[in-house]
């Protein structure tokens, strides 16, 4: 890992804990305020402040460095490098108390499009999933040190287990009943938080559609180096999409097969 890679990683790692920290303030169970978007997505005074708190320490750390958030866009930089901050994923899931949202950051290097570190945090449950090309995935669950991240052996869609955070997401329903169809059993778990299962050996598969950069910025290094695959729908490692392929590697071609079907 060269060291410019390496001390962004370690920066991300504190910003997604200083960032999703802040949201725990806003976290409670029940049903918390949220303002609706021109998208019609929830918004939360939590949203904000996390990527504000995490865009200012970006800045004081890499003042060169491009930025891309959910909350506030796109900020051109120099340096060659630009961090992708989705401040909280799963809003939904947050505002209704449940604990399954995530501070998710990715670390794109602009000449070529590849993003070269990830980190995905569960604020809530303090889980963590890092990597960085190269240097392994690595999983932290409170106060314990890293381990290993690594995806399951399940050789077959037959014998595995796919999500997907909801049908609302789903263009045309009868494409997930199709893979309802094809796995042995499918569940909802919900946004990233099914992505950091997959990485950690939890789940086989995720599929996922009307997405943007920040939703699935940091899960190409992520899957990668716990031995699996992101890809979107068509087999691309881009950022630029909206859908959304994770698994253990093993099952990938399957769901392709599948999803290249669903994209036309």
């Amino acid at each position: 890992m060269t060291d410019d890679i390496g001390s962004r990683l370690r920066h991300a790692i504190a910003c997604a804990r200083a960032g999703g920290d802040l949201t725990l303030e806003h976290f409670r169970p029940g049903v918390f305020e949220a303002e609706r978007k021109s998208d019609g997505s929830p918004v939360t005074v939590a949203d904000r402040g996390c990527e504000t708190l995490i865009r200012s320490m970006i800045r004081e750390a890499f003042p060169d460095d491009g930025m891309l958030g959910e909350e506030f866009g796109d900020e051109a930089g120099s340096s060659g490098y630009r961090w992708i901050v989705d401040p909280i994923d799963g809003t939904f899931s947050f505002v209704h108390g449940v604990p399954l949202y995530t501070t998710l950051i990715g670390i794109e290097r602009i000449e070529d499009g590849v993003v070269v570190a990830g980190v995905a945090r569960a604020p809530a449950l303090d889980e963590m999933v890092y990597a960085h090309l190269g240097g392994g995935a690595w999983h932290v669950v409170g106060s314990g040190d890293p381990v290993r991240a690594r995806v399951t052996e399940t050789a077959s869609l037959a014998a595995a287990t796919v999500s997907t955070t909801s049908l609302d997401y789903w263009d045309d329903a009868q494409h997930w009943v199709a893979v309802d169809e094809a796995c042995a059993h499918t569940r909802c778990w919900p946004d990233a938080y099914a992505v950091m299962l997959v990485a950690t050996g939890r789940c086989d598969g995720v599929l996922e559609s009307n997405l943007h950069a920040w939703d699935i910025a940091p899960f190409g290094p992520i899957l990668s180096e716990a031995g699996g695959r992101a890809t979107d729908w068509r087999g691309r490692t881009t950022v630029d999409t909206t859908t959304l392929i994770a698994s253990n590697g093993a099952i990938h071609d399957e769901l392709l097969a599948m999803t290249g079907r669903f994209a036309g």
